[in-house]
């Protein structure tokens, strides 16, 4: 399942699907190397962390290139248990391992 988190309400399509994808959780919805407001992070994350609760990996995609973004997003992911994956929007080519990713 990606980007559909309303559904993650219901019991009976929990029980059906094995993992989550959300793009854009943290960074990019107000533009490229911008940081989501506090609001829309939240709409979703409650959502996305019922989910977690009941065993379902998420697993979160972010394009921001800015050492500050992908940091604070790599930490903020890191602390909600989530995986991890930064890359370019057009994921046309594996991106290259950033300095501020490693974990610290």
């Amino acid at each position: 399942m990606q980007n559909a988190e309303p559904l993650l309400l219901d019991d009976g399509y929990l029980g059906l699907i094995d993992g989550v994808t959300k793009e854009s959780l943290l960074t990019g919805l107000d533009g490229p190397e911008s940081w989501n407001s506090p609001d829309d992070v939240n709409w979703s994350l409650k959502k996305l962390q019922r989910a977690q609760s009941m065993g379902i990996p998420v697993f979160a995609i972010e394009y921001a290139t800015k050492a500050d973004l992908l940091a604070r997003a790599a930490r903020s992911l890191r602390q909600s248990g989530f995986k991890a994956f930064f890359g370019n929007r057009a994921l046309d080519r594996l991106p290259q391992e950033h300095p501020a990713l490693k974990a610290r």
